[in-house]
């Protein structure tokens, strides 16, 4: 991809001595950044991979971080988390994700891109809900938008498997999550936030099998998408700014045009994002896909 320039100042991370945070996908891009620069303002800083040797190398780079063994679409592999991680989590933050050309489908019998950005995420959370004391951040995406949730089909398995449309569906997924995930944690003094981090350069638009098709999506990356560590300020800001500036359930994105680059602010979601009946009926799915759930 090559090096894009950092454009923005570097966010101003208050004081993370003494605190643990749960960072999935940092092993690149966007979760790398968000590892570096919370081990950078004190944190202890416990990041997933599925390659143990990936992770200690990425681990060393970060400086204060542990690694967790894990593969978020192998529900028996997120089941393994707990004994894995401290029992005070203060931040979750749920990044790792997949995007996939071709219909695939985990032991499990869940299409993978849903089982990736969703599920597994989802029941990690469960499962380590009673630990975090104070924020859980869900990285969605703009293209949450175009996406839709068909509790009748919820892994497409009756229509043509479109790459792009399965990663929509599965973001509207984790902002409906997102959504009802407050509702059940309202009044704990745990917030949940979600975010768009705009469009971050990185490998991810490098899947094509036709080269020239990777070619221009990674041009157009370089052009138009910004560092990983300027990405990093929306995530950075839903972990750490104080409720009187950004209230429960707030939705981060950056603040230029089209919402693809720029500091952090706040926005509204979609329409269908905003569904709390929709919003229910995704978490019944999820909880009974995964077999892990939270009273409400």
């Amino acid at each position: 991809l090559g090096r894009v320039s950092n454009r923005i100042a570097a966010y101003p991370m208050p004081d993370q001595t003494g605190r643990n945070w749960l960072v999935t996908g940092a092993t690149h891009g966007l979760g790398h950044a968000v590892a570096r620069a919370a081990a950078a303002a004190g944190t202890y800083v416990w990041i997933t991979t599925r390659s143990d040797g990936l992770g200690a190398r990425v681990a060393d780079e970060v400086g204060a971080a542990g690694i967790v063994s894990v593969d978020l679409s192998d529900l028996d592999s997120v089941r393994g988390v707990p004994v894995q991680v401290p029992d005070r989590i203060d931040v979750l933050v749920n990044n790792a994700g997949t995007f996939e050309l071709r219909r695939s489908v985990t032991d499990a019998g869940h299409e993978r891109t849903v089982a990736t950005n969703v599920l597994g995420p989802f029941a990690l959370t469960n499962l380590l809900a009673d630990r975090v004391t104070e924020r859980i951040v869900l990285v969605a995406s703009g293209a949450h938008r175009a996406g839709r949730f068909d509790p009748a089909d919820p892994h497409g398995r009756r229509r043509r498997f479109v790459g792009p449309r399965a990663y929509a569906d599965s973001k509207l997924g984790v902002m409906l999550w997102g959504l009802e995930l407050g509702r059940r944690l309202r009044g704990t003094g745990r917030a949940v936030q979600s975010v768009h981090p705009g469009w971050v350069a990185s490998n991810m638009p490098n899947r094509s099998t036709i080269q020239a098709l990777n070619d221009a999506a990674m041009w157009l990356s370089r052009r138009v998408g910004q560092s990983p560590a300027d990405a990093a300020h929306t995530v950075l800001h839903a972990a750490t700014a104080p409720p009187d500036v950004l209230p429960p359930g707030s939705h981060v994105l950056p603040a230029g045009r089209f919402h693809w680059s720029g500091p952090p602010t706040t926005g509204p979601r979609s329409r269908a994002a905003a569904d709390p009946l929709l919003a229910r009926r995704f978490w019944d799915f999820a909880a009974r896909e995964t077999g892990t759930d939270l009273r409400s």
